[in-house]
């Protein structure tokens, strides 16, 4: 818990900083944001209500529906783009205060350090390369196993689901030292991530119990605090939703006129205000990050004083 406030201190004593730091990246992600939830919640559901009222124009409506999913698609890379530029900027804050011991003021208001966001991007999407790979041979192992117990018993013994799920989540915790491997990647400038991996994971892996209790806990906090900051989208979607529904009982829309750039305008602040939600999350793990970093560094002064 103690890293937990002390990555909340460190977040909001300095949220002037990080915010002139990431705010353009934020920006990105935003407008990301919005197109995807705008989508979401106005045009898939009017596109579908009319083909279920109407399914003669279902054929003519195929380009339509092939025109969101690419756009939804795009949108979707392009916000993961955004996401590592957002967390790079962070961690460039992070790279001065894990030498410096402070937070020091960018010096420009828009900021671009192609090594850093590079370093940030390999070692990101390997680090989620690595959670695919390894989720995906667990869930396949778990379904083989159903269906060779079924295939063995000549029925359906075992309920779909009841091997791959429980695996699934016994890989997700066991994946969680991965958070610290790629954290002292990014922040070790002369480190490689797969020659390093089983190493740091190791070192990750001494210090589980700190880490899910960090993870669990911070994300429970930040699905709270998401819960009341995002409220009035939450509201918004819902009334879109029910809106939509309502049409297809043959009621009327019932949405004012400028419902679309309303949405539009909304989901983009609370893509920008969610952005900056999940910061705190990092930083907390930053947070925790150094202070394995201290323990193992104790752990191996210990360890040479006894081989002296």
């Amino acid at each position: 818990m103690e890293n937990i406030i002390e990555g909340y201190r460190l977040y909001l004593s300095n949220f002037r900083k990080i915010f002139k730091s990431v705010w353009f990246p934020a920006v990105l992600y935003a407008i990301c944001f919005s197109i995807i939830t705008t989508i979401a919640v106005i045009h898939y559901p009017r596109l579908n209500i009319s083909v279920e009222v109407d399914p003669s124009i279902f054929m003519a409506s195929l380009p339509t529906y092939r025109l969101i999913l690419i756009i939804t698609v795009v949108a979707s890379l392009l916000s993961l783009l955004a996401n590592v530029y957002l967390l790079a900027a962070l961690f460039r804050l992070f790279i001065d205060h894990s030498s410096l011991g402070v937070i020091e003021i960018p010096s420009r208001w828009f900021w671009f350090n192609r090594t850093i966001v590079w370093r940030v991007c390999k070692g990101f999407f390997a680090t989620l390369l690595l959670w695919i790979v390894v989720g995906g041979l667990a869930g396949g192992l778990g379904t083989c196993l159903e269906l060779l117990v079924n295939k063995v018993a000549a029925h359906q013994l075992i309920p779909d689901g009841l091997f791959m799920w429980p695996l699934l989540v016994v890989v997700i915790l066991l994946l969680l030292p991965t958070y610290f491997s790629m954290y002292k990647y990014i922040l070790q400038s002369n480190l490689k991530f797969w020659p390093s991996l089983l190493t740091t994971y190791r070192e990750g892996l001494r210090h589980w119990g700190l880490l899910f209790a960090t993870w669990l806990i911070a994300n429970m906090v930040i699905l709270l605090v998401s819960l009341v900051v995002l409220l009035p989208a939450n509201i918004l979607s819902l009334a879109n939703f029910q809106a939509n529904i309502g049409m297809l009982y043959g009621d009327p829309l019932g949405m004012p006129s400028y419902i679309l750039p309303f949405t539009i305008i909304i989901m983009l602040i609370a893509g920008f205000v969610e952005s900056l939600i999940q910061l705190t999350l990092h930083t907390i793990l930053y947070c925790t990050y150094n202070r394995i970093e201290k323990r193992e560094l104790e752990r191996r002064n210990y360890k040479k004083k006894l081989d002296i």
